[in-house]
């Protein structure tokens, strides 16, 4: 899978996510630092990459599909 973000661009993406520090309340929820969009995109890459690599370890050992 291509590389979505250079490394100072995903630099630049966690400095924006970043709850502010001197903040009195923290949210743990991921859907207050960024969109719907963006939360479906990264779930999408992360599913991607997750078949890539079952695929590869059943591969690895010896187990076809």
């Amino acid at each position: 899978m291509p590389n979505l973000y250079s490394r100072a661009e995903w630099t630049e993406l966690q400095q924006q996510f970043r709850p502010p520090r001197d903040g009195p309340v923290v949210s743990t929820r991921l859907r207050d630092y960024a969109s719907a969009e963006e939360i479906s995109i990264v779930v999408a890459a992360l599913q991607l990459r997750w078949r890539e690599l079952s695929a590869r370890a059943r591969g690895a050992n010896g187990i076809s599909e």
